[in-house]
């Protein structure tokens, strides 16, 4: 990947920086064709009863595979036995192993550890439970 210039307000020469900056990305994707895949959910094991929709899209540069992420769970049956719930585990070939966290929904925050994700409920309030039915989306990103 370029080596680019932090860039800050009130930056010396900040314009032309960001300039150069612009000029290493354009250099290192220099004609390169960007290929994105169609979204696949090959490889994705689910557990508790859980489908997944959407997937995963691979953008393929010269240098680089992103790999963008869209996973739309549903519950199909009831799971209560846990505010935490596993609901999948990502395949290597398209997720970077990073640790990775962020908020879902009202009161539904999502992490993943190694290729493994769950999902959290973060309050006791018998609304936000795992019944069956209940849809929770998450997005990310990872350099492959």
């Amino acid at each position: 990947m370029a080596d680019l210039t932090q860039i800050f307000s009130g930056m010396d020469q900040g314009p032309e920086k960001i300039q150069k900056d612009l000029e290493t990305i354009n250099a290192e994707l220099g004609g390169a064709k960007l290929s994105l895949s169609d979204p696949s959910t090959l490889g994705i094991v689910t557990y508790n009863g859980i489908t997944v929709e959407e997937g995963y899209y691979v953008l393929k540069t010269a240098h680089r595979t992103l790999v963008f992420t869209q996973l739309n769970f549903r519950f199909n049956q009831n799971v209560n036995n846990s505010p935490i719930v596993h609901v999948c585990t990502m395949p290597a070939s398209v997720d970077d192993g990073a640790e990775k966290w962020g908020f879902a929904q009202q009161d539904v925050y999502w992490s993943k550890q190694g290729h493994e994700i769950n999902l959290k409920i973060s309050s006791n309030d018998p609304r936000y439970s795992w019944n069956a039915g209940r849809n929770v989306s998450i997005n990310y990103i990872s350099v492959v």
